[in-house]
C-alpha cells in the first residue's frame, strides 16, 4: 500500500487548501521487497481466523481488547465481540495483550491466514495445464505453431512431477484434434457447433506418466500439419471442448492463436474494413470495434469461471483477429492476453512471461 502524501490533512478544508491529491494505491498479493521480511502465515486450526461477528473484519493490530481481554472492539465497525475462549489472553498495564508481540496478526500489518474448508468452493484442485495450439495454414507458415510447441516443451521440462501436476494438449484448425497422452493416438472432433470431448480419460494425465510421449508429440506437431491448406480456425469451439475436458478439475487453459476465429460456435467476421469505412465517413459507429461482436464468448467465459478454469491467450498474428471479442474470455476468467503483432518466428525471440 502506498499513499500519495505522507501527512494526511485532518479536515476537508485543509485538504482543499493544500491542493494535494489524496489517494491510496493498493496492490493485493504483491511480492515483498527483497529487503522486507517475508509475510508470516497464521493458522487458527479448524475454527478459522478470529473475525468480527457483525462486519466479518479479520483480527488485526488495531482491534482494541477490553474487560481483561474477554472482549474486543472492532476497529472497522465499532462492534464489541466476545473473545473466543482459546484465544483469550490477559492485558498488560498498557492495555495491550501480553502476547501481542508474539502473535503476527496482532503486531504485523500483513499476514496470511490459513483458510478452512468453509472458504473453499471444493477441495483443493490439482495443478492442471491444458495447451491448445493453432495449426491453421497461417500459423504453420509464420512459424507460430513451431514456436508454441517449442515454448511448451521448455515449460513442461520445469513442471514438478508430483501426482497433482497434470497436463493435456489439443490442436485446432477447422476441426479439433485431441491426443491420448498415454499412447500415440489422435482423436478428431469434426462437429464444431455441438462440441464434445472424445475421451473421458487419458486426455489430461499426470506429467510423470506422459512426459516422454508429450515431448515427442510437441516435436511432431509442426511436421504433422506442415502441408495443411486449412485457413479457418474453430477457436471458440476448441476452447469449449478443452473446457469440457477440464470441467471436473479446473485449471489453466493456455491458447496459442494466430488467425481470426472464423468457423464453428462463436465464429467472428472481419470488422476492420467496416470500422475504417465508418471512421472515414465521420460516423460514430467506430467505437463498436472496441466491444465484443456478440455475447457467445462472454457466456462461455462465465461458465468457465464458475468451474475455476482460467484462460490465457497468446495471439501471434500478422493479420486482424478481433482482439476485442477474444479478450472477453481471459478478462472474465482472470487470465491474460499476450498480443504479438506482427509476429515472426525468425525475428521475435523467446520472452519470459510471469
Amino acid at each position: 500500500m502506498r499513499c500519495t502524501i505522507n501527512q494526511i490533512p485532518c479536515t476537508v478544508d485543509l485538504l482543499s487548501t493544500s491542493g494535494m491529491p489524496l489517494a491510496l494505491l493498493v496492490q493485493p498479493l504483491a511480492l515483498p521487497h527483497p529487503s522486507e521480511d517475508p509475510v508470516q502465515v497464521v493458522d487458527f486450526g479448524e475454527s478459522g481466523p478470529v473475525r468480527c461477528s457483525r462486519c466479518k473484519g479479520y483480527i488485526n493490530p488495531f482491534m482494541k481488547f477490553i474487560d481483561q481481554g474477554r472482549q474486543f472492539i472492532c476497529n472497522l465497525c465499532g462492534f464489541t465481540d466476545e473473545t473466543p475462549r482459546d484465544y483469550h489472553c490477559n492485558l498488560g498495564p498498557d492495555g495491550r495483550r501480553r502476547d501481542a508481540d508474539e502473535r503476527p496478526e496482532l503486531c504485523r500489518g500483513t499476514v496470511e491466514f490459513v483458510a478452512t474448508k468453509e472458504y473453499m468452493v471444493r477441495d483443493p484442485m490439482p495443478a492442471v495445464y491444458f495447451f491448445l495450439i493453432d495449426v491453421s495454414m497461417h500459423a504453420i507458415q509464420t512459424g507460430a505453431t513451431a514456436a508454441a510447441c517449442s515454448s511448451i516443451s521448455q515449460v513442461i521440462a520445469d513442471l514438478p512431477e508430483g501426482p497433482r501436476t497434470m497436463v493435456g494438449i489439443a490442436t485446432v484448425d477447422s476441426t479439433i484434434h485431441f491426443y491420448n497422452l498415454k499412447r500415440p493416438l489422435m482423436l478428431i472432433v469434426p462437429d464444431i457447433h455441438d462440441v464434445y470431448t472424445p475421451l473421458q480419460t487419458d486426455v489430461i494425465v499426470q506429467v510423470s506418466e506422459c512426459r516422454q510421449h508429450l515431448e515427442l508429440l510437441l516435436d511432431s506437431i509442426p511436421t504433422m500439419f506442415q502441408n495443411s491448406r486449412i485457413a479457418e480456425s474453430a477457436f471458440s469451439a476448441a476452447i469449449k471442448a478443452a473446457f469440457l475436458a477440464m470441467k471436473n478439475t479446473g485449471g489453466k487453459l493456455l491458447v496459442f492463436q494466430s488467425v481470426l476465429p472464423s468457423v464453428g460456435i462463436g465464429a467472428l467476421s472481419a470488422r476492420e474494413a467496416e470500422g475504417r469505412s465508418n471512421i472515414s465517413a465521420g460516423e460514430k459507429e467506430a467505437h463498436k470495434l472496441l466491444q465484443p461482436a456478440d455475447k457467445t464468448l462472454k457466456e462461455m467465459a462465465i461458465e468457465f469461471a464458475e468451474y475455476q478454469v482460467c484462460v490465457d491467450v497468446f495471439i501471434t498474428t500478422q493479420t486482424y483477429v478481433d482482439i476485442a471479442s477474444i479478450s472477453v474470455i481471459p478478462k472474465t476468467t482472470g487470465g491474460q492476453v499476450y498480443y504479438y503483432y506482427p509476429f515472426s518466428a525468425v525475428s521475435d525471440p523467446a520472452k519470459a512471461v510471469q
